[in-house]
């Protein structure tokens, strides 16, 4: 009877975590991207740096609250917007966009630039880059986590990362649980723990 009461109280516990990590997304949030170039350093692939453009392709419709579209200009390539409020939203909800290279190489990258600018609240939507391999599954290497109007053209890659070879790069736009939403999960799990600790004595 105890270990009922228990597991009836964590179900209860993870239901009202699940309602509250809904994820609010409001009209008018976007990203841009554009223009991604990715680059070997110095030393690989032969002497001096050599680059490689990466384009979108497909990509294009609607992805849950998400629109991709793109326009006639060169830049942005990928335009992904909010284009009506969206409530309720499930965490992990998101818009992938996939490339191609502009050649074959055989080269590692070490540099990822790219013209962005994004438009939201960084606690409910986020632009993300990412590597992908089929076995390996994905590497988050990159996030715009800045609230606000933001733009940039650099390379978005830390000193110390670099996507191999055999590795895809991909960006994704995607809602994200408000970061108080995960505390109250953790703090709901630590108390139920305690219970269940409590109970077993």
């Amino acid at each position: 009877m105890k270990r009922l009461t228990v597991i009836l109280f964590l179900l209860h516990v993870l239901g009202l975590t699940q309602a509250a990590h809904a994820v609010d997304l409001e009209a008018g949030w976007y990203v841009k991207l554009g223009s991604v170039a990715l680059y070997s350093p110095y030393g690989w692939g032969g002497p001096g740096r050599q680059s490689v453009a990466w384009n979108p392709v497909g990509g294009l419709g609607t992805y849950g609250p998400f629109e991709v579209t793109t326009t006639a200009e060169w830049w942005p390539q990928r335009v992904v917007s909010v284009p009506s409020t969206a409530v309720g939203v499930v965490p992990g909800t998101g818009a992938w966009l996939w490339g191609e290279l502009e050649h074959p190489v055989d080269y590692p990258f070490a540099e990822v630039s790219l013209h962005w600018e994004t438009n939201y609240d960084a606690s409910k939507m986020r632009l993300e880059l990412l590597m992908y391999k089929q076995d390996e599954g994905l590497t988050l290497l990159w996030a715009e986590d800045r609230s606000g109007l933001q733009s940039g053209y650099h390379n978005v890659l830390s000193p110390v990362q670099y996507i191999p070879l055999g590795y895809e790069a991909v960006f994704r736009v995607i809602a994200v649980p408000e970061p108080s939403t995960i505390g109250a999960f953790g703090l709901g799990l630590a108390g139920t723990s305690a219970i269940w600790r409590r109970r077993r004595r």
